[in-house]
């Protein structure tokens, strides 16, 4: 039944599922010089970038109806990920991800859909998305590098990202991949309260383009009992300068068959159901 793409369409009858032939781009983002200029800088120094509503309203709407669909049958909305345009929109983001990861950037198979909300909690606490010190090259640069996009306007009451600025991380980027052994013996005993006014919320509008190297410290803030719901969807890229580099990648140049797509999913959900129990 899962592998039957037609019980796929019945739920989402508008939303695709191309089993032969390679997925192309609908529309392609661009960057002005100006907002290249900037997220570089930005990438370089504080290790993330933030473009408010690069994504376009038509694009969002279908995909934020295709998660909501899910949820509203009590499917996990990860499966979202079944369908075209959730794919697509890495090949229609291709010349923003080659401004910061270059042409030749490496698609990681690993993607998720996040639903919080008062009730539905499902946030992270503050962690480091690395698993060793391989996240920047020379130039500050990332080599892992998490893509975080919401589908729906996220707010400070409907748990809205935050991060540590690289600029302004006492760890980062020398202690950045020991974070998690710290963590486990003494939690948040090494910041200082000077060191919390250095947080940055990034409330963000739907569509919006938010990115960060995996040294930096970030997490989604527990929602307010009766803020709106936060749907959001990420997706993890390696630049070729990445040496120690994740196995499982995707080539999008080649046909993506419903089959392989249900592997990416079972994989995430085995790997984010084990992180949640960890909390960390």
């Amino acid at each position: 039944m899962m592998t039957d793409p037609a019980v796929w369409k019945m739920l989402n009858p508008t939303c695709s599922i191309e089993e032969h032939e390679p997925l192309q781009s609908r529309k392609l983002y661009k960057l002005t010089a100006k907002q290249r200029e900037e997220e570089i800088q930005s990438l370089k120094s504080d290790g993330y970038c933030y473009i408010p509503a690069l994504i376009g309203k038509k694009e969002v709407q279908e995909m934020l109806s295709c998660v909501r669909t899910l949820i509203e049958k009590d499917i996990p909305p990860v499966y979202c990920f079944v369908y075209d345009i959730f794919w697509q929109l890495i090949l229609d983001l291709h010349p923003v991800l080659s401004e910061f990861l270059t042409v030749d950037y490496l698609t990681i198979a690993n993607a998720w859909t996040w639903h919080v909300d008062g009730k539905k909690l499902g946030f992270f606490p503050p962690h480091r998305d690395l698993v060793d010190e391989d996240f920047i090259d020379e130039e500050g640069m990332p080599t892992l590098f998490s893509l975080w996009i919401p589908l729906t306007d996220v707010t400070t009451k409907s748990s809205c990202m935050y991060v540590l600025p690289g600029s302004l991380d006492p760890e980062y980027p020398e202690k950045a991949a020991s974070w998690r052994r710290r963590w486990l013996k003494w939690g948040h005993a090494p910041w200082k309260v000077n060191d919390l006014v250095n947080i940055r919320a990034l409330p963000a509008p739907a569509g919006t383009f938010m990115g960060w190297n995996a040294g930096v410290m970030h997490w989604g803030s527990k929602p307010h009992p009766n803020g709106p719901e936060r749907i959001s969807i990420g997706y993890y890229f390696h630049s070729p300068k990445a040496v120690k580099r994740n196995p499982n990648l995707l080539d999008l140049k080649k046909p993506f068959p419903l089959a392989k797509r249900l592997e990416v999913i079972f994989d995430m959900m085995r790997v984010y159901g084990q992180t949640l129990k960890a909390k960390v």
